[in-house]
């Protein structure tokens, strides 16, 4: 999976891109609902693209209400990827035509005015900072743009 949300598991999931898993998102539990649909587990602005997007398990779906909680298609980031064969990390413009990015002012994550890890090409935090298989020895190295 993409995001397994379990054993009851709250807080603000947002701003988030899943693509290239199967499924993109899997919610079990009763323990898991009973956070979401008290309000104790936020799920906002989650774009997926994936083979299969909420996983119909025993478990089932949560019902999202809101349309900006989550949106499908079949958009990828693009620019610098991890991974040979994957996509990429840069969300563009694209992703701002059928999405919105949840505000975050008020919690305690940064705010943001976009979807995603990197809001462009220039947007270099991740940068030596995380890591990724080299694709000869599949060792890690640090990731760079």
């Amino acid at each position: 999976q993409g995001i397994l949300l379990r054993r009851g598991t709250a807080g603000l999931m947002a701003n988030a891109i899943v693509t290239g898993y199967n499924p993109g998102l899997d919610v079990d539990d009763a323990a898991t609902f009973a956070q979401f649909n008290s309000g104790d587990l936020l799920i906002k602005s989650i774009y997926l693209n994936n083979t299969v997007n909420l996983a119909g398990d025993s478990d089932g779906v949560p019902t999202f209400v809101d349309a900006d909680q989550i949106r499908s298609g079949d958009l990828e980031p693009t620019g610098f990827t991890y991974v040979d064969g994957r996509p990429g990390i840069v969300t563009g413009t694209t992703f701002d035509a059928v999405i919105t990015h949840f505000d975050l002012a008020g919690t305690s994550l940064e705010p943001v005015d976009y979807i995603g890890a990197v809001e462009d090409a220039n947007d270099l935090w991740w940068a030596n900072w995380s890591v990724k298989p080299d694709a000869t020895t599949g060792d890690l190295v640090a990731a760079s743009n």
